[in-house]
């Protein structure tokens, strides 16, 4: 048990450095209460974000680290923004995980994520739980865990510990990349017994809903602008608000 608050830090990843993605940093880092860093899939390209704090992973480094490569390796396998993040920045708790397309509607960021404070499970997410064999990756999940859970891995919080047990299992799966992130981090920690896992919402807390977060067609941001703070996660949203 710790003696003291627990620490988080804030991850954008990306693997360009586009207006979204500088828009999206620099709010978090002016707005979010949190200690605020870029993950970059470098896999393709280098990715410069000027002066901006900044960890990340090129095909070599995947290699070192014998994660598996593939051609949309960022896309695919969110969870290795979370390991090269804890590896450069050890000291924290627990680490968010958020793409740039991703828009918390409020004039108070550093209140919604101090709302989370105080909740101790090892991942948070949105639509987490058990999947139907209509998921996509029912069947691949079903191959190595009892129970098929899932996700959206647009925002994720995973704690320390987490990150380190999936580090190995994604090393150790036979198949790496038969699981996608929401897949496998969601497979791995509900199967495992010694994690506990929740939904962003909670009760009367409701941050999401199948209108604000979904795949598509994206949200317009003039759209956005005219609604009132409404404190919930809108996705996607391709354009700076």
């Amino acid at each position: 048990m710790m003696n003291r608050p627990a620490k988080s830090v804030l991850i954008v990843r990306t693997n360009v450095a586009d207006e979204l993605a500088l828009a999206a940093f620099d709010r978090y880092s002016g707005q979010s209460g949190l200690p605020t860093v870029f993950c970059c899939d470098e896999t393709s390209a280098a990715v410069d974000v000027g002066r901006r704090e900044k960890t990340g992973f090129s095909a070599s480094d995947l290699a070192s680290a014998r994660l598996a490569i593939s051609e949309r390796v960022g896309w695919l396998c969110g969870d290795y923004f979370y390991y090269f993040a804890r590896e450069k920045f050890a000291a924290f708790d627990y680490y968010w995980l958020i793409e740039p397309d991703v828009h918390l509607h409020t004039n108070d960021v550093a209140g919604f994520f101090s709302k989370f404070a105080l909740r101790s499970e090892d991942l948070l997410a949105p639509r987490f739980g058990r999947q139907e064999p209509t998921w996509s990756y029912h069947r691949a999940a079903i191959d190595i865990y009892a129970v098929a859970y899932g996700c959206l891995f647009t925002i994720t919080r995973l704690s320390s510990r987490a990150i380190d047990h999936l580090r190995g299992k994604r090393i150790a799966l036979a198949k790496p990349l038969a699981l996608n992130d929401e897949a496998f981090v969601c497979s791995e920690l509900a199967n495992d017994g010694e994690f506990v896992c929740g939904d962003l919402n909670r009760g009367d807390e409701v941050f999401w809903s199948s209108q604000t977060l979904r795949w598509r067609p994206p949200h317009e941001p003039s759209r956005i602008k005219t609604l009132p703070y409404d404190g919930m996660i809108y996705h996607p949203v391709r354009e700076p608000i």
